[in-house]
């Protein structure tokens, strides 16, 4: 029996090579067979069950080459796969809405969002398990590889009969034990008898012998060296039976055996299924029970995937241990040059004037400890849209006798030389005075009054406006010349992503209160010298708060409305923003939209001050309706969000996504592709700091820049920013005076509004109007309506009926000292004619 056996199996092995040998020949004679098509992927997002608390998850499945990965999200696919399964003899079953799949140990139960998603995700699993099947049992063969597998099928065959005689003779066919199972020579069963074979087939198929085979079956390398790579290893001490023949024919020299570490589980995974198909050939011919040993080689699949999945995991551990390290040593890094460069200037300071003592209060005036600053000396100004002059001159004075334009001819020629020299904008202001002030201190007196009208001291504000703060949005307006120049559509997407959250990038330090501006209030911004655009914005509401900005380049407009919901929470603040932002490529017309997402500013109380952004921040293209997905993270002491944390998609105009984004708001956002997550292009990265920094607000240079009058944006409206006095006294150090002038301005806006009561009146914008919105028409939106910059080039603005929102007049009898002092205090920053050369914003006296 067993004899004929081995026959039967011989002798249909032999015909089946030799029929598939006469199909490949007669391919090779004939006509090139046809190009494969590509295997089937698809990749979306589904509901995945996790456990009985959590239930049915959001996560994202990737198909691909009959392998279906599952990431939390997008971004996670850069960091490997939380789970996998092979479709290949899969189980894929349709429950209702449940799409189970089975394979082994591992089981997924999906749902997707509609029946067409479902209907495409069965479809698309299903043929990706038959292309599994087509794969392993047939493949296209080039004439050489076919050439190469059919000298070794000879030599295989006759091999195979030997080894089918003796293999049959060690499962003891046709023996059974009282329960049925098969029974060894030894008096064991087939279960024993695994365990024995596995260890020998360990010893007769090391991962040096098995000829380095490909997923098809074919071998890998030079298809010349196919008989000698087509080898087996030499017989181990368990292969007892076996004859010396075997040995002989199939001898391969030294073992190379690698030990089985987690870098070659995937090598070995591969051997194991070539010998898998190898064994699984020969047991189609053969009579008896077959899947004792079919089940077998299952268990060991499975263990094996089990396996593979547990290296992964722990790989995917120690990486994101590594991750955690290698931060806390950069920012150990950080820290200890930030010491070093204190120490250094620490030095320096005390090596300034060796031998000689320093005269602090005429060094270093912001500094004094009672934050008084030294008299400005006496200035003559303009007359600026009815406002009286200010006379207060002193003919001795050197300051006269600059600003005179009647002075002597030597002065003239000084001031001609300024004139043509080029100007060079500040990068620095003055230090910030060390002044601490507890708003428990101040809200303990507050209690049972509206907040909204106890006006604030300017200790725990930045010497900049909303209005500049808001500004400052354009700081990488390259980012929109990119998006306006760019012919990829994903590219403008990504462009105005990290637009978006470069707004948001000064802000992880800069925990400073701007200026509320007053109403009516404005600031022009011109920077087409440097930058290519100019920009307006007014304060266009009170109650409510609201805000309009107008900016326009060559290639693009940009505008957008804002108003800023404050709700204090007891531990922390929290600024809700409404309203949209808009920008239009003006070649394309495309026009896109987004609006800003929550800021939290926590430890309002007690401790130490700290922001976050957190949100989703969509951006629309409404022509071809192409689309972003920006995820600012909330950061949690229980969740695996970074700190500042930023996670994107890029969706075509199907709602498909193609890319990805990840980053930092406060440092960093990278584009990658989808099928490619770890080939990142960086798409914005963060200025650097400005020296000493920290002294200064935290301001950038382009916020430096922002707080004075340039030659640019000489002859702006009255009403502008820079103009605005307590925020200018604040930043020369002059705090308690700045608190005076600022009581002032209120008092004084509060008399306007008392006016418009009387008189039945109200405020209306200068420049901006309420329309309604071209991507909504259902919202309104204040939109420019044009006439400031032609009011500019005239220099006359009496015909738009501009208010004087800096006039203190009515009010300066509560005040005469800082109602001076905010006169004086007007024109601190103003270098748009005679200063134009190096700028000392601690020298008062060239005002």
């Amino acid at each position: 029996l067993r004899g004929f056996i081995c026959g039967c199996a011989s002798s249909s092995f032999d015909s089946n090579m030799e029929r598939k040998q006469q199909v490949n020949n007669g391919e090779s004679e004939g006509s090139p067979p046809p190009t494969p098509s590509p295997p089937t992927s698809h990749r979306g997002y589904l509901l995945k069950y996790t456990n009985y608390m959590k239930g049915y998850q959001k996560r994202f499945f990737v198909l691909k080459n009959c392998k279906l990965d599952y990431y939390r999200s997008t971004h996670d696919m850069s960091s490997g796969s939380r789970g996998s399964i092979d479709l290949l003899d899969a189980s894929i079953k349709v429950n209702g809405e449940t799409i189970a799949i089975k394979k082994g140990s591992t089981e997924f139960y999906l749902r997707a969002y509609n029946r067409k998603e479902k209907t495409e995700w069965v479809n698309k699993l299903q043929l990706s398990k038959q292309e599994a099947g087509n794969k392993r049992n047939s493949s296209a063969m080039t004439p050489q590889r076919q050439a190469g597998k059919n000298r070794n099928l000879k030599s295989f065959t006759s091999w195979s009969k030997r080894r089918a005689s003796k293999t049959l003779g060690m499962l003891g066919m046709g023996q059974r034990d009282e329960n049925g199972d098969e029974i060894l020579d030894g008096g064991m069963n087939y279960k024993a008898k695994m365990r024995l074979a596995s260890t020998q087939s360990e010893r007769d198929f090391p991962e040096s012998s098995i000829g380095n085979y490909d997923s098809d079956g074919d071998e890998e390398g030079d298809d010349s060296n196919n008989e000698d790579n087509f080898q087996y290893g030499k017989r181990s001490q368990f292969s007892d039976g076996f004859d010396d023949e075997d040995e002989d024919a199939y001898s391969s020299g030294e073992d190379e055996e690698e030990e089985p570490n987690v870098s070659n589980l995937n090598k070995w995974k591969q051997k194991y299924e070539v010998a898998e198909g190898l064994l699984l050939t020969h047991l189609r011919h053969l009579d008896g029970e077959k899947e004792p040993i079919v089940d077998a080689l299952q268990s060991i699949r499975d263990s094996m995937d089990g396996l593979l999945n547990t290296s992964h995991n722990h790989n995917k551990k120690w990486s994101h241990i590594v991750h955690n390290l290698e931060e806390k040593k950069e920012m150990l890094e950080a820290t200890v040059e930030s010491l070093a460069q204190e120490e250094a200037e620490l030095v320096e300071n005390l090596q300034i004037h060796p031998g000689s003592e320093v005269d602090d209060e005429e060094e270093f005036f912001d500094a004094e400890s009672d934050g008084s600053t030294p008299q400005p000396s006496p200035i003559k100004a303009k007359q600026i849209q009815g406002r009286e002059e200010i006379e207060n001159v002193d003919e001795d004075t050197e300051a006269d006798e600059f600003m005179d334009a009647e002075g002597s001819e030597d002065d003239n020629a000084e001031r001609s030389q300024r004139k043509s020299k080029k100007f060079v904008p500040r990068t620095r202001i003055p230090n910030k005075p060390n002044k601490k002030v507890s708003l428990w201190g101040i809200m303990k007196n507050c209690i049972g009054k509206d907040l909204s009208k106890i006006p604030m001291p300017v200790n725990f504000n930045e010497p900049i406006s909303f209005l500049q703060r808001l500004a400052e949005d354009l700081g990488y307006s390259y980012l929109l010349d990119r998006a306006a120049k760019s012919d990829r559509w994903h590219e403008k997407l990504a462009c105005l992503a990290a637009f978006a959250a470069s707004s948001y990038a000064s802000g992880a330090a800069r925990l400073g209160k701007p200026f509320n501006p007053l109403l009516g209030e404005t600031y022009e911004l011109d920077r087409r010298d440097t930058l290519g655009f100019r920009c307006v914005l007014e304060q266009v509401s009170h109650h409510p708060p609201v805000c309009a900005m107008y900016a326009e380049a060559d290639e693009w407009i940009f505008w957008q409305d804002l108003r800023i919901d404050s709700k204090f929470r007891g531990k922390y603040l929290e600024l809700v923003p409404k309203g949209t932002v808009h920008f239009i490529i003006k070649k394309t017309q495309d026009h896109f939209t987004w609006s800003k997402i929550n800021t939290i500013v926590h430890n309002i109380i007690l401790g130490k001050l700290w922001m976050e952004n957190y949100g989703k921040l969509q951006i629309t293209n409404h022509k071809t309706n192409e689309s972003c997905s920006l995820d600012f993270l909330k950061y949690s002491f229980f969740s695996s969000n970074e700190t500042h944390g930023l996670r994107g998609e890029i969706a075509d105009a199907n709602g498909d996504v193609q890319f990805g984004l990840g980053g930092k708001w406060s440092e960093q956002l990278d584009m990658f592709s989808l099928d490619d997550p770890t080939n990142r292009e960086m798409v914005w990265r963060v200025s650097p700091k400005v020296p000493n920094a920290d002294k200064m607000y935290f301001f950038t240079q382009f916020a430096i820049e922002s707080n004075e009058i340039t030659p640019q944006e000489h002859n702006c409206a009255i009403t502008d920013a820079r103009f605005r006095p307590d925020k200018n006294l604040m930043e020369v150090g002059d705090w308690d005076m700045a608190n005076r002038v600022k009581h002032l301005l209120e008092e004084a806006q509060r008399h306007r509004r008392r006016v418009y009561e009387s008189t039945k009146t109200r405020f209306r914008p200068v420049w901006f109007e309420s329309k309604t919105d071209p991507a909504y028409p259902d919202r309104k939106s204040h939109q420019y309506k044009g006439g400031y910059w032609e009011a500019k080039e005239s220099g006359n603005y009496s015909k738009h009926d501009v208010v004087d929102v800096y006039d203190i007049r009515p009010v300066e009898v509560k005040d005469e000292e800082a109602a001076e002092k905010a006169r004086c205090a007007m024109l601190i920053n103003d270098r748009s004619v005679e200063d134009v050369g190096t700028y000392n914003p601690l020298d008062m006296s060239s005002v």
